[in-house]
């Protein structure tokens, strides 16, 4: 796990632009010295590209595995940030063709295969990664993103040059960067909590596509993304229904088992956040299936949950005493995160209200000198374990039997009657944004009406509402023939991709850990594609929870469905002396409308 950044020019460079193209680079790498602690590498051609790279050691821990890497003639150079899982299986395809390897890591696996074999090695490689390979012969630049988006990159054009960066925040540290809003992305942050791409909060910068690839050259005028897998398309695979559920238990166990067996791969201790839940229970019990090393179960605790439904410590102590590991159980304070709320708001790259559970539980793992730990998010998306699985197919029914409805009128006075008692001004739109599945998963799933975050923030578009949801919504095959298998794909590529993955990012490197993600998982979701609509109509998360041979805790099986959560509202009225009831529905509201105030005043003063 790393931080990369990098400067392409389609001019060869004079002397002093090719020092200021040094500078650029140094700065980025400097923004997100946390990535990578453990090298700093740079590389030029001495002409038009120059490579910045902060290593994170994890496999092959030796020098010669440090990056920028370059190939033996000289031709290729590689910049990579993330995990190849399965890259020992692909050294050994190589090798015997004859390829000779000096290091025992992924980076050079990656770099051979792109030699051999171009963008078609993308479809071979098992992990979350973005890549940067410059072919000299051809002058020509190559990036890509994994298929999930576990790992971020981002870009901005200036004219005749390229700089990308692994946070938005690096690319700031240019000086060179336009600051100019983007106004679509702001208000997705006001709607959903988290910036939604294809946007960024800055106009000038992009993300590169999840699932793309792209060539840039001297040539190239507008970048051009070429997709090589997605990850919705799992649930648009053709169905497989003609098995038992036995034989359908025995697919989900061997192919989570086998998932998390890849994501042990290490040449450094690993540990695993444990949550109390049945993602990171399931997650405990096959690591156990598949290895005795041992190993660190990390759990957050808080003294204003303690003998409440939150409190994930009782739990989490069965998990951990059941499957042998190391407990750490970590309590954080409302004083500790007042004092960290600074260094917390300096790692958030882009607005979001969440992601501080993650980073407390990463500074607990630095606090065990951990560099990689396991996490349990993704199995919720994948075996359609949150309400929105059943509540938005049902929303999106009813809704269109109330525009075919000769009076609907009525319909639509009465969601008004409902949004003036409860203060939800969404409840309206329910008619208008029938029609639109992503519109309706908005209406579960989103803060704010567009009319309240234009009361908010001020911000204007000349897009209707319908319009807005339009533009931000995935360009995704949107499964129509199964709702609930479309509702997969929205969490995959909106709540998942934008808010806990990208969270995850920001809030476990700041701490210099990767965390790693064996339920979000691109060969798992392509594996488990054919099996959706079995898994669905057999229980999601409970084949799931039973994957193990030694079954997880009863207590976890019938525990109500919570999230990891962390009391904030208690801490943020407190520290900012703020008016809202933490307690009652319709001041949660007001909580998520104070603490995304804070986040953007903070983070960009505005």
């Amino acid at each position: 796990m790393c931080g990369i950044s990098g400067y392409f020019s389609k001019n060869t460079n004079s002397q002093a632009t090719l020092e200021q193209a040094h500078q650029f680079v140094d700065s980025m790498a400097d923004a997100i010295k946390n990535r990578g602690p453990d090298s700093y590498g740079k590389w030029t051609n001495g002409k038009n590209i120059v490579y910045g790279h902060r290593r994170l050691s994890i496999l092959d821990l030796l020098e010669r595995s440090n990056q920028p890497m370059t190939s033996e003639d000289g031709s290729y150079t590689i910049i990579f940030n993330g995990e190849i899982y399965n890259f020992q299986e692909l050294r050994t395809e190589l090798e015997k063709q004859g390829k000779v390897f000096k290091t025992t890591g992924d980076t050079e696996v990656i770099l051979q295969l792109f030699i051999s074999e171009k963008e078609n090695l993308l479809q071979k490689l098992r992990g979350m990664f973005t890549i940067a390979i410059w072919n000299e012969a051809k002058q020509e630049l190559f990036l890509a993103r994994d298929p999930y988006g576990i790992k971020p990159l981002y870009y901005f054009n200036d004219n005749d040059r390229l700089f990308f960066a692994s946070q938005v925040k690096a690319l700031l540290a240019t000086k060179n960067f336009p600051t100019a809003i983007d106004p679509v992305g702001q208000m997705s942050y006001w709607m959903f909590g988290s910036v939604q791409e294809p946007h960024t909060w800055f106009n000038a910068a992009k993300p590169v596509p999840a699932g793309h690839y792209a060539y840039i050259n001297t040539h190239t005028k507008e970048i051009t993304w070429n997709k090589f897998w997605q990850v919705e398309e799992a649930w648009n695979a053709p169905q497989i229904t003609n098995i038992t559920e036995t034989e359908l238990q025995e697919v989900v166990r061997a192919h989570v088992k086998d998932s998390i067996r890849k994501h042990l791969v290490s040449d450094v201790p690993i540990g695993i956040f444990l949550s109390g839940g049945v993602d990171s229970s399931v997650v405990a019990a096959l690591i156990r299936e598949v290895t005795n090393q041992p190993l660190h179960g990390i759990t957050i605790s808080f003294e204003e949950f303690q003998g409440q439904h939150e409190d994930e410590v009782p739990l989490a102590k069965i998990v951990a005493e059941k499957y042998n590991f190391q407990h750490y159980i970590r309590k954080v304070t409302a004083e500790e995160f007042k004092a960290d709320l600074p260094a917390i708001l300096a790692s958030m790259d882009q607005p979001s209200i969440d992601g501080i559970n993650t980073w407390y539980a990463s500074k607990a793992a630095k606090e065990l000198k951990l560099k990689v730990v396991l996490s349990g998010i993704g199995g919720d998306e994948l075996f359609m374990g949150y309400p929105s699985f059943n509540q938005i197919p049902k929303l999106a029914k009813m809704s269109r039997l109330i525009r075919l409805w000769p009076l609907n009128w009525l319909a639509t006075l009465a969601f008004k009657v409902v949004s003036l008692k409860t203060g939800n001004k969404r409840w309206p739109l329910i008619p208008k944004l029938s029609g639109n599945i992503f519109g309706t998963y908005w209406l579960k799933r989103g803060l704010f009406s567009f009319a309240e975050t234009i009361q908010e923030t001020g911000l204007q578009t000349a897009q209707s509402e319908s319009d807005f949801l339009n533009s931000i919504s995935p360009k995704i095959q949107i499964n129509q023939k199964d709702l609930s298998l479309a509702v997969g794909q929205l969490e995959s590529t909106v709540y998942m991709r934008n808010q806990l993955l990208r969270d995850s990012d920001w809030a476990s490197m700041h701490h210099s850990v990767e965390l790693r993600t064996p339920l979000v998982d691109a060969w798992l979701a392509r594996q488990l594609g054919p099996y959706m609509t079995m898994i669905k109509n057999h229980g999601g998360k409970a084949l799931l929870a039973h994957s193990p041979s030694q079954p997880i805790p009863s207590e976890i099986l019938h525990r109500r469905k919570t999230g990891f959560t962390i009391p904030l509202a208690y801490w943020i009225k407190d520290a900012f002396k703020l008016d809202f009831e933490v307690n009652s529905s319709a001041p949660k509201t007001g909580f998520s409308r104070a603490w995304a105030n804070i986040l953007v005043k903070k983070i960009y003063g505005t």
